[in-house]
């Protein structure tokens, strides 16, 4: 009876452990290469074993162990032994390097304690004084917990984390979690966001006294390539209100299932982000009362909640960041059409205020409704638009009139780097500067009022 060719499963596949095959002279997987048949169905089992394949950390270095039992079990305890004997011999390397682990002093803390601190600062535990607690959002903690714990992981393989002092992280450690960021191929936004998470953490820790140095600075950021900000045209714009004077272009059939992406208020909520800048859900859920008017009755300007911001900060529920929107010309003539004049003062919302979906459902179905009349122009095979679009536009014009320090203020962004990055189109910028000359006219213009002057007084003279 000939021996059954050895087969490792899919899901099974762990520890370097492989199959090595004797006729062939390679390693097998699921396919007999002699016979091009599954392995399974090998004629050459007899000629089979197990083989582990363990790469040193760091080096790379390839270290190779041919087992002698057959059975599968035995195989994958051998290879992982094999595997933790290959680690042990890599960290006693590194413990013998030029710069090696410095002596923990009494009056250093661990790392780790220090990383679970400062996660109950990020947190605003009771027993962090109320003067330095900071709002701050979960999804926030949420990262730079990810970041200590990916921090740790990358390391505990070559230093017993549980020992190190946060006077103890050097440069190994550093350049280690480096080439770990690296690996997991990271965008270059997300690279510096974990990177600078421990530069802060070290600098919290200088500011406390608890560190002496900042092993983080001075880590090169990763270049970010500026992304083009598309805005629409006068034309796409007309063009897309011109749609939802069709209703029937918005029906369409997902399989089965029919949707309509189309509601009467939708053209109007267009209108409005355009002329304000806001987000959907902002101006979904503004009411008729947020609108404020001066001293002779007129309308103002329209107060939003900041919902993005609130949240990131974790200030909605308490002490919500409020944006006040100048009311144009252009807006105002929107607001009187909707009935200012009758809801003004009123609870009910500015925009589709009989709609029987909630207000986070009438969002998402801004977004799809204009994503969908986009779809149905021929401009959009060139060019990509969503909601948020619109909020570009008001922006880059606003920034064009009266200057991206000044929309800044209107905008309520923490700095105009933001606005330069995200919001603001150049090619609307550039088509402003069309009028702007370098050397003023003002020098000219008098020169020839002068000449009008001196002959206006020669002819009186005369006379």
């Amino acid at each position: 009876m000939s021996t059954r060719p050895l087969y490792i499963p899919k899901d099974k596949r762990q520890f370097g452990l492989k199959i090595d095959c004797g006729e062939c002279g390679t390693l097998v997987t699921d396919v007999c290469k002699k016979s091009c048949s599954a392995l399974e169905n090998c004629k050459f089992g007899h000629k089979h074993s197990f083989k582990v394949i363990v790469y040193e950390p760091n080096s790379g270095k390839r270290r190779t162990k041919n087992l002698e039992t057959r059975d599968y079990k035995e195989a994958i305890i051998e290879a992982a032994i094999f595997q933790k004997e290959v680690k042990a011999e890599k960290q006693k390397e590194i413990i013998n390097k030029e710069e090696p682990i410095q002596a923990s002093t009494q009056s250093a803390p661990l790392l780790i304690e220090s990383m679970a601190k400062y996660m109950a600062f990020m947190h605003g535990a009771e027993s962090i004084p109320e003067m330095k607690r900071r709002a701050r959002s979960t999804a926030h903690c949420k990262q730079v917990e990810r970041t200590f714990l990916q921090f740790v992981k990358c390391q505990k393989d070559n230093y017993d984390m549980k020992k190190i002092t946060i006077e103890q992280v050097n440069s190994d450690m550093t350049n280690r979690f480096h080439s770990f960021i690296l690996s997991r191929k990271l965008s270059g936004r997300n690279y510096d966001l974990t990177m600078g998470t421990m530069s802060t953490f070290y600098n919290h820790l200088l500011k406390e006294g608890k560190a002496k140095v900042n092993p983080f600075l001075g880590f090169v950021r990763r270049t970010i390539q500026a992304n083009k900000i598309n805005v629409l045209t006068s034309k796409e714009y007309e063009a897309i209100l011109k749609v939802y004077e069709n209703p029937e272009l918005f029906k369409r059939s997902v399989g089965k299932e029919k949707k309509d992406y189309y509601r009467s208020w939708v053209s109007p909520a267009i209108k409005i982000a355009l002329m304000s800048g806001r987000r959907g859900e902002e101006l979904i859920k503004s009411k008729w009362s947020d609108i404020e008017t001066d001293e002779n009755n007129q309308m103002q300007s329209l107060t939003v909640i900041d919902y993005k911001v609130s949240r990131q900060q974790n200030r909605l529920e308490t002490n919500p960041k409020r944006i006040s929107v100048p009311i144009t010309e252009e807006f105002k003539n929107v607001l009187m059409e909707l009935g200012y004049e009758k809801l003004k003062e009123s609870e009910q919302y500015i925009i589709g205020n009989e709609e029987t979906m909630d207000r986070h459902t009438m969002k998402i179905f801004l977004g799809r409704s204009f994503s969908h009349a986009w779809g149905q122009k021929e401009f959009s095979k060139n060019k990509k638009a969503s909601f948020k679009i619109l909020r570009k536009c008001y922006l880059s014009a606003l920034s064009a009139a009266i200057g991206i320090s000044n929309a800044r203020v209107i905008s309520q962004h923490s700095d105009t780097k933001i606005l330069q990055t995200n919001y603001v189109s150049a090619e609307v910028l550039g088509l402003t500067a069309k009028n702007f000359s370098v050397f003023s006219k003002t020098e000219e213009r008098q020169a020839e009022l002068n000449k009008l002057r001196q002959s206006h007084n020669g002819l009186s003279l005369e006379k």
